[in-house]
């Protein structure tokens, strides 16, 4: 790691104990925001991954292929027939 870089802390939770005032704070969405985190830590908020329509449809569509894939595999690959 380089000297002027900083750690990073990945927060998923409203829990306070993953929080660092000595490392920078992500918090993976808004609903992790309390005024006891704005007040006492640094911490940026990570954008929303469907923020966008198109990615949402793009998704959506990867994600039916993904599924309907997996659902033959798993029907017929049990000699469900």
């Amino acid at each position: 790691m380089k000297v002027n870089e900083k750690k990073t802390n990945l927060i998923f939770s409203k829990s306070t104990k993953q929080l660092s005032k000595k490392y920078s704070n992500i918090l993976a969405g808004e609903w992790l925001l309390s005024s006891n985190i704005k007040k006492n830590y640094s911490y940026k908020v990570s954008k929303y991954h469907w923020e966008k329509k198109e990615k949402r449809v793009k998704d959506f569509k990867f994600i039916k292929k993904i599924y309907k894939k997996i659902n033959n595999h798993i029907f017929w690959g049990r000699g469900c027939r």
